[in-house]
């Protein structure tokens, strides 16, 4: 009866256990405005894994620290583009920011880019994040957004040895 209490008034809730050959992929868009985007991937795997992310502008790969026992690896991915252009330029720049980093690190790995574009170019149709929430396989390329045309791709698996 008290755990039922505690279920329903406080919200707790276990975590489903996900299998050994899968991640589970949360995706947060943080802001999503005519001039700026920004979405945060989190990365949920069982065991010791790499995450990849690349475009044709950058690449990024981070290993999540192996951790005592059976304990669960958390890692994130920060996707970012922002708009700029003064009135009467030809030219607009978008700049773009693609990072990783397993939870508890202390930055992010990545790099960031600025792309000139007509200044009447929007920048939904240079940089769209279409991420889902889910599970994924382990090795699944998985195509995130897209950047000048061009697929952004994650990839969560086994880690270089």
């Amino acid at each position: 009866m008290l755990a039922g209490c505690c279920l329903l008034s406080a919200g707790c809730k276990r975590q489903a256990a996900i299998p050994d050959d899968s991640f589970h992929l949360t995706v947060e868009n943080v802001i999503t405005d005519r001039d700026i985007v920004v979405s945060l991937l989190r990365v949920h795997v069982p065991h010791n894994s790499m995450i990849s992310l690349n475009s044709e502008y950058s690449h990024s790969m981070v290993t999540l620290a192996e951790s005592s026992g059976d304990a669960p690896r958390d890692g994130e991915v920060a996707l970012t583009a922002s708009r700029i252009t003064r009135q009467g330029d030809k030219f607009a720049y978008i700049q773009t920011f693609m990072g990783t980093k397993p939870n508890g690190g202390a930055g992010l790995t990545g790099g960031a880019s600025t792309h000139p574009v007509p200044a009447t170019m929007t920048l939904d149709t240079y940089f769209t994040v279409f991420a889902k929430d889910g599970d994924y396989k382990l090795g699944q390329t998985i195509e995130i957004a897209k950047l000048d045309g061009k697929p952004v791709t994650l990839v969560v698996g086994k880690p270089p040895k």
